[in-house]
C-alpha cells in the first residue's frame, strides 16, 4: 500500500459497511411502508402523467411494473417518462430535467468531473490529518477554525458522494433509454437555504423523509387529539429526526471495532439529530422574528449566516462519529487515485503523505 502525491491507493474502505447496511435499512423501510402502513392509507398511490393523475393497473404487466416503480420510487421519482408519484414533494417536481437526452447526457458527463474534482479536493483536505481515532470528539474539539474547515470539507465530501451515487448510473441508464426526469439530484440547491426548516425540507435529500414521515403518522395522530395543531406538528417533527437518528445508529453500529477505532456511546449523532428541531424552534420564534427588524438583503444575509452556522456546530457531531470509525483515515477509502495529490508545488505540498 502507497500513500503519496504520485499514488494515492487505499486499501479496502471501513466506511463500505455503510452502502450494504443502507441498502438493507431502505428495503426495510419500503416493505414497512407498503405492506403494513399503506393498510391504514385511505387512497393508493398513483401515477400522476403529464399533470394528470392516471387510474391504477389494471393488466398484470401493468401491475408488475406499477409495483417495481413504486419499490424504488423512494423520491417519488418514476422510470417512466412525463410521469411522477403523486407524493412526489414539489421540490423534485419542480427540479426535474426538461432536456433532450444528448443534452442532458452531456451536462451530466460535466457534472461528473466537477463533482469528483471537488470530491478529490475535500477528500485532501479531510486526510491532511492523522486523525486520532481514540478521541471521543475528533472534530469538535478542534480549533474553531479547523472545525470549520473540516466540517465543511467532510460535508461538501458527503453531498458529492451520494450525488455520484445517482450521476454515474444515470450516465449508463440515459444511453439505454432512460429519460432525463427519472434522474434529478438528491440535493436541491443546498447552498441557497435560507432557514434550518428550509434545509431539511426543500434542500436536502429527501431518500427517507416520506417512510419517516408515515411512521410519525400515528404519534402525529395521538398529539393532535392532546394538543394544539402546532404543538401536533412539531411532535411529528421530533418524531422524523428520532426515526432518522435511530436509522443512522443502527448504520454506525455495524462499523467494524478495533483498539484504534473503539465504539462508545453515540451521543453525538443523537445530540446532531435532535437539536434539528430544537434549532427550528429557536428560528421561528426568535431568529426570523428579529431578522424581519433588518432591511430586506441584510435580512437574508442574517438568515444565511444562521442556517449555516447551525449546520456546521450540529454536524460536527455528526462527523465525530464517522471520524472515530475510522472512515476517513488515510488509508481507507477514497476515490483511489489523487489529481490534487499528483500536484508538486506550492500550497498543495502539504497535502502529499507517505
Amino acid at each position: 500500500m502507497q500513500h503519496s502525491a504520485l499514488s494515492s491507493h487505499y486499501d479496502f474502505p471501513r466506511g463500505s459497511f455503510t452502502t450494504a447496511i443502507n441498502i438493507i435499512v431502505q428495503t426495510s423501510l419500503r416493505v414497512i411502508d407498503y405492506c403494513f402502513l399503506s393498510i391504514y392509507d385511505v387512497d393508493t398511490p398513483r401515477w400522476v402523467i403529464r399533470g394528470e393523475v392516471a387510474p391504477l393497473p389494471t393488466t398484470g404487466a401493468q401491475r408488475l411494473a406499477y409495483a417495481a416503480d413504486l419499490f424504488t420510487a423512494v423520491r417519488g421519482c418514476s422510470w417512466f417518462q412525463d410521469t411522477h408519484w403523486d407524493f412526489t414533494p414539489s421540490s423534485i417536481i419542480a427540479a426535474k430535467p426538461k432536456t433532450r437526452r444528448s443534452i442532458f447526457f452531456i451536462h451530466k458527463m460535466l457534472q461528473a468531473l466537477l463533482y469528483l474534482a471537488a470530491l478529490d479536493a475535500a477528500e485532501t483536505i479531510n486526510k491532511t490529518v492523522v486523525w486520532d481515532t481514540t478521541l471521543a470528539h475528533p472534530i469538535t474539539s478542534l480549533p474553531t477554525f479547523d472545525r470549520v474547515l473540516h466540517t465543511a470539507s467532510l460535508s461538501v465530501w458527503l453531498v458529492t458522494t451520494m450525488d455520484l451515487q445517482i450521476i454515474i448510473p444515470a450516465l449508463i441508464a440515459l444511453p439505454l433509454g432512460s429519460h432525463p426526469s427519472s434522474w434529478s439530484l438528491l440535493f436541491n440547491s443546498t447552498l441557497s437555504a435560507t432557514s434550518v426548516a428550509g434545509f431539511w425540507t426543500r434542500r436536502w435529500h429527501s431518500l427517507y423523509r416520506r417512510s419517516f414521515t408515515r411512521l410519525a403518522h400515528l404519534p402525529w395522530l395521538i398529539a393532535s387529539k392532546l394538543f394544539l395543531p402546532r404543538l401536533a406538528n412539531f411532535v411529528r417533527l421530533v418524531i422524523v429526526f428520532a426515526f432518522s437518528m435511530g436509522m443512522h445508529l443502527i448504520i454506525e453500529a455495524w462499523a467494524p471495532v478495533d483498539e484504534q477505532h473503539p465504539h462508545h456511546v453515540d451521543w453525538a449523532i443523537v445530540f446532531c439529530f435532535m437539536m434539528q428541531p430544537v434549532g427550528i424552534l429557536i428560528e421561528r420564534f426568535f431568529i426570523v422574528p428579529l431578522s424581519r427588524l433588518l432591511p430586506r438583503p441584510l435580512r437574508e444575509v442574517v438568515m444565511r449566516m444562521w442556517t449555516w452556522g447551525f449546520f456546521i456546530w450540529t454536524t460536527g457531531y455528526w462527523w465525530d462519529v464517522w471520524i472515530r470509525r475510522g472512515t476517513h483515515n488515510r488509508e481507507d477509502g477514497g476515490i483511489g487515485v489523487s489529481l490534487v495529490r499528483r500536484l508538486d508545488w506550492g500550497p498543495w505540498n502539504k497535502y502529499k503523505w507517505e
